[in-house]
């Protein structure tokens, strides 16, 4: 009897290194967070964990040009500067966090090395890359001409509420609330 493997064992590679591993860890982040960070600082993993909000930032930045189509020349240029910090944005956050955290923890006595904490931050990050995506959908939705820049990408209460038919103490409350943030920083 020939034994198909399992989708989950480690027996496929992708490019760069990734094993099915490595995705079963990027997706335990969001139903097991605690296990998938201890994993990350037990067997440091870098690459998947940034590669995934860079890649879900730049489709967003694409997204922003090819639905609103600046065709002045300075809107091409914040539109630019919003790419290149799409690009290096994920990575160089991931980075000034991880270098604050190994200060801080190599200070009080900590003896893990500077790849670790990369890894353990670069998975704490990975919730950003659904706001991403949030960005990218709302901004695809046919109103998306009536949004607010404040508006795209938010996931939280206030999305759902009518910012006139509410009071403004409740909307301002309600859309303080973020709940990528709140992922974020548990």
């Amino acid at each position: 009897v020939f034994a198909r493997p399992s989708l989950f064992q480690n027996t496929v590679d992708f490019p760069g290194g990734i094993t099915m591993n490595h995705l079963r860890r990027v997706l335990k982040v969001f139903w097991a967070p605690a296990e998938a960070l201890y994993g990350a600082a037990e067997r440091p993993v870098v690459v998947l964990p940034i590669a995934l909000p860079t890649v879900c930032a730049l489709l967003t930045s694409l997204i922003v040009y090819f639905v609103f189509q600046p065709a002045d020349v300075e809107l091409q240029a914040v539109w630019l500067v919003g790419l290149i910090f799409a690009v290096l944005g994920p990575a160089l956050i991931t980075l000034i966090v991880a270098s604050l955290f190994f200060g801080i923890f190599s200070a009080a006595g900590r003896q893990r090395g500077f790849k670790a904490f990369l890894s353990v931050t670069a998975f704490a990050f990975l919730p950003t890359a659904l706001h991403h995506l949030a960005q990218g959908v709302m901004i695809l939705t046919p109103n998306a001409q009536q949004l607010l820049p404040s508006q795209i990408g938010r996931l939280n209460l206030a999305v759902f509420l009518d910012q006139q038919a509410v009071s403004s103490g409740f909307y301002v409350a309600a859309g303080m609330i973020d709940v990528v943030s709140i992922w974020v920083l548990v």
